[in-house]
């Protein structure tokens, strides 16, 4: 847990460190309201072929979201991971509340591998669930697609441009490097880069 000041809001905020990994977080006495951003895995890139590029991997889906809490009540969440070149999707990230609100936002497609004949194609990019028993407030988008191989090279994945919800500065890329991207396909006879892992992002004012 992390405090910091951002545009003159002194707030604490939690972040998954691990991939795939389940986290509780315990809400504090006197938080009323949180905030955050989940971003799915981005897909893998596909392999390339003697002839052609493989196609890119598809961005995570992205949900911002404002949600009222009481204290003591434990919230689980989770980020999925980013997909491995060469075919592999990337995974959901989710936040669920003790009522069972969930929000999950999928992760991205994996790029196609190429053939001898025809690039690989573009993967999708991740949609999301929504599951409110609570009224949430939220904005969420589906990831950018990822473009199809050529006799050129790979596809490329130019990243989601997530809402700016909240804050400036968390409109294009959320974390380093950014978070849900996918991966791009690989070059003539190339492997696929793996999608970037996605992110869960919780904060309040203190």
């Amino acid at each position: 847990m992390t405090s910091l000041t951002t545009r003159g809001f002194k707030i604490k905020w939690v972040n998954t460190l691990l991939p795939s990994r389940v986290y509780t977080l315990t809400v504090p006495e006197g938080v009323y309201w949180i905030r955050g951003y989940i971003v799915g895995g981005g897909g893998g890139g596909g392999n390339g072929s003697s002839a052609y590029g493989g196609g890119a991997g598809g961005s995570g889906g992205y949900i911002a979201f404002q949600a009222p809490v009481t204290p003591g009540e434990n919230i689980q969440y989770s980020a999925g991971y980013g997909g491995g070149g060469g075919g592999y999707n990337g995974g959901y990230s989710w936040v669920q509340f003790t009522d069972y609100t969930t929000l999950r936002a999928n992760g991205g497609q994996a790029g196609g591998n190429a053939s001898s004949t025809a690039g690989g194609s573009g993967g999708a990019g991740g949609d999301i669930i929504l599951r409110d028993y609570r009224g949430i407030l939220v904005s969420y988008g589906t990831g950018t697609s990822g473009t199809g191989g050529t006799s050129t090279g790979g596809g490329t994945n130019s990243g989601t441009q997530y809402v700016n919800a909240f804050f400036t500065g968390f409109n294009s890329c959320i974390g380093s490097p950014c978070a849900g991207l996918g991966g791009n396909g690989g070059n003539l006879n190339q492997s696929g880069n793996a999608g970037n892992n996605g992110i869960v992002l919780i904060w309040w004012e203190l």
